[in-house]
């Protein structure tokens, strides 16, 4: 009986950890050359935007030069204006950070380094608009150069930073549930993502309402909660269980001011929700 209960006590620890850890913080910034505002993402150690760039740079259009195309897909780039049209501490991804933001949603490494079409469903659900990672890569179009717009709605392309002579690495997406490799010459016109690699150098909207960040799950707790099932001491794994689901659904604590804090306090100690009350005053305390 004990083995079953400690099995189940893990394995709703395990769904737990599991919801977590695939949960991402999205950051509102803006690009002071114009105030246009988007929005970003971090993958490891880099920050992706989630919105393709929408900067006048150079040569750069809207697709068929409508302004609400620029509003909905972002402006299309040659390759050297490509180059330059990031913002201050931003960049455009190299053909590497691409394969690596691949790997973080699921791309196979015995495909990632393939050309043409890399077919994985998984991944592909993962980074186009409304997927799980959030990058929400966006069916944009294309110029072949001077030639006409191709497959707005339908394809969408991106440069990356690494070139090979007259071509540039870029990727490519429509419906064949996979992302497209290769290399293409750089006069055609695509859209930009840009990348930082310094969380200090991103130009955050610190507003309450424009910063959406998941709350982050006290690690003491998590060690509390493992050291009480290795103890078989049940009722208190309960106790910490519910802390953290209890977390899990709490707003982001971080972006309250410190009264709002006290106010969220006084609430939950009224309503006798103690739970809700420690875990409000733990942040209290960090302050």
């Amino acid at each position: 009986m004990q083995l079953i209960r400690n099995v189940s006590f893990l394995l709703i620890f395990s769904l737990l950890f599991l919801k977590v850890g695939k949960s991402q913080d999205f950051i509102k910034f803006m690009d002071h050359r114009d105030d246009k505002v988007y929005q970003c993402v971090q993958l490891d150690n880099v920050f992706w935007m989630t919105e393709n760039l929408n900067f006048l740079n150079g040569e750069s259009k809207c697709y068929q030069n409508k302004p609400e195309n620029c509003e909905k897909y972002g402006m299309l780039y040659k390759w050297e204006d490509a180059k330059t049209a990031c913002p201050e501490g931003w960049e455009l991804p190299s053909d590497y950070d691409w394969k690596m933001m691949e790997r973080s949603a699921g791309m196979p490494d015995e495909i990632v380094d393939n050309r043409k079409f890399r077919i994985d469903q998984k991944m592909y659900q993962n980074v186009i608009d409304g997927g799980e990672l959030g990058i929400n890569l966006l069916f944009s179009g294309w110029m072949a150069g001077a030639k006409k717009p191709y497959h707005i709605n339908r394809r969408g392309a991106y440069w990356t930073s690494t070139e090979s002579g007259s071509k540039a690495w870029y990727r490519f997406i429509d419906n064949r549930q996979g992302i497209f490799r290769d290399m293409e010459n750089k006069q055609y016109m695509y859209a930009v993502r840009c990348v930082c690699k310094d969380e200090n150098k991103i130009n955050r909207i610190a507003t309450d309402d424009q910063v959406v960040r998941p709350i982050k799950q006290d690690k003491s707790l998590k060690k509390e909660l493992l050291k009480a099932i290795d103890n078989e001491d049940y009722n208190e794994a309960e106790r910490i269980l519910s802390l953290l689901k209890k977390q899990s659904n709490l707003p982001e604590l971080q972006t309250y001011s410190l009264e709002e804090l006290n106010k969220q306090l006084e609430d939950a100690i009224m309503q006798e929700d103690y739970e809700k009350a420690e875990i409000i005053q733990k942040e209290i305390d960090k302050r």
